[in-house]
This record gives structure tokens, C-alpha cells and sequence, in this order.
């Protein structure tokens, strides 16, 4: 849970911001001001290692400035030790497999952890069946990985409700401060502690003026795991 609250740090330090009223007026309004959002999360791991494939859309030239950009699909592949340990290289070429059709490229390493990813730039459809395929120090990888967000009990919409109603105060506030809205996004955040395999939503939204609020959302039961206003 550390690691999760690690990473909802850093997601606040980057979230954006909308004006939201309520119910479906300000979950339009919502979604008219989201520069990031992700759709689906395909995983699948061995006994060493966790790999990922995140696909969504966002703004062409991501930036927090407070204007919203044309969205463009992305699809980030993503793989680690499960043990969090150091890999050798500072990037690992890959192949993965979308419906018998090859995408290649190279994982290159994060700056601020062990993990490795490259965007392919474009959505992967929900029912899709895919694998990836690389090796990594020696050892092959080579896993099939199955859509884990259709089995939420939480969808993408769901979570962007419980945001307007939960943040609601925070949003006016937020909202008195400049006559024009800002940015927001939605993303999909993996418990890494390794006592569960459990997924949340995460909901930031940022004001002009750079000030921040966001929930995390467990995606099976719709709890509040944590709450920034």
C-alpha cells in the first residue's frame, strides 16, 4: 500500500483540473476537459516477471497549461521484476502480438523506478486477444495477457461519478478562483505491495492557479481508498 500511496503522490503532483456541477451535466463537463484517460488495462506476469499493456487517449501535446488538446491514442506497454528488482539494460527490444498482427519496438527503463515501457500509439480494443513477447537478461518472456478492467465492478464512468459527487466542494472552490476551467484525467493504478491484486481508479483534477485534488477509487468494490480536497 505504500507503493500505491507512493504513487498517488506523484499523480497529484501532475493531476488537472474540470468544473463539475452534478450528475450528468457535470460528468459532461467532466469529460470535456479531460487531456488524459484510460479505457482498458491487459496484464499477465510469469514467475519473475509483470507486464502490462494500458491503452486510452490524450492531449497530442501533453501539458499542464489549462487549455485541452486534440487526444490522440496511446498504448503503453509496461514490464518489471515482480520483485522490483534492477534490470541490466537500459532497454529491452519486444513484440507484441495484437490479434495475430505484430507491433515491435524497445521497452527503455523509467528514470524513477525499475519498471520498463514505450507507447505503441494506438487503442487496443477491449475483446482483443494479445501476448508479448521479449527477453529480458537472459531469461524469455513470452505471455499471454488478458483484459483484467472488464472484470471491474467499478467502470471508467463510474468512477468519473463518484469523483463529481465526492470532489464537488472542492471543484467549486477551485472553480471561483478563474472565470474558465482546466485540465483533468482518469487513470487505472496496480497495487504493487504484493498482498493483493487489486486495481484503482485514480481521479486528479488541478486548478488554473496549480492547485490540486483526487481520489483513488478501489475498482471492485467503488470504496474511497484516499481522498485529497
Amino acid at each position: 500500500m505504500k507503493k500505491v500511496l507512493l504513487v498517488l503522490s506523484i499523480a497529484l503532483c501532475m493531476a488537472t483540473f474540470v468544473g463539475c456541477g452534478s450528475n450528468k451535466k457535470a460528468e459532461t463537463n467532466f469529460n470535456n476537459h479531460l487531456i488524459e484517460v484510460r479505457n482498458n488495462l491487459f496484464a499477465g506476469e510469469d514467475s519473475t516477471y509483470y507486464a502490462t499493456v494500458c491503452t486510452g487517449e490524450r492531449e497530442q501535446d501533453y501539458a499542464l497549461d489549462g487549455v485541452v488538446n486534440e487526444l490522440v491514442p496511446f498504448g503503453i506497454v509496461t514490464i518489471a521484476r515482480l520483485d522490483n528488482e534492477a534490470l541490466n539494460q537500459d532497454e529491452y527490444p519486444f513484440t507484441l502480438v495484437v490479434n495475430g498482427e505484430n507491433i515491435t519496438g524497445s521497452l527503455e527503463k523509467s528514470p524513477y523506478d525499475n519498471t520498463y515501457s514505450a507507447d505503441i500509439e494506438q487503442v487496443i480494443a477491449d475483446d482483443a486477444e494479445i501476448s508479448l513477447v521479449l527477453t529480458l537478461d537472459g531469461t524469455n518472456f513470452n505471455q499471454t495477457l488478458t483484459n483484467v478492467s472488464s472484470t471491474f465492478g467499478v467502470s471508467k464512468d463510474d468512477a468519473i461519478s463518484i469523483a463529481c459527487d465526492e470532489l464537488k466542494d472542492s471543484i467549486k472552490t477551485l472553480s471561483k478562483e478563474k472565470d474558465n476551467f482546466s485540465e483533468a484525467f482518469i487513470k487505472i493504478l496496480k497495487d504493487y505491495s504484493g498482498e493483493s491484486n487489486r486495481y484503482y481508479w485514480y481521479v486528479g483534477i488541478i486548478s488554473p492557479e496549480g492547485k490540486t485534488s483526487g481520489i483513488l477509487i478501489d475498482t471492485s468494490s467503488g470504496d474511497i481508498i484516499s481522498k485529497k480536497v
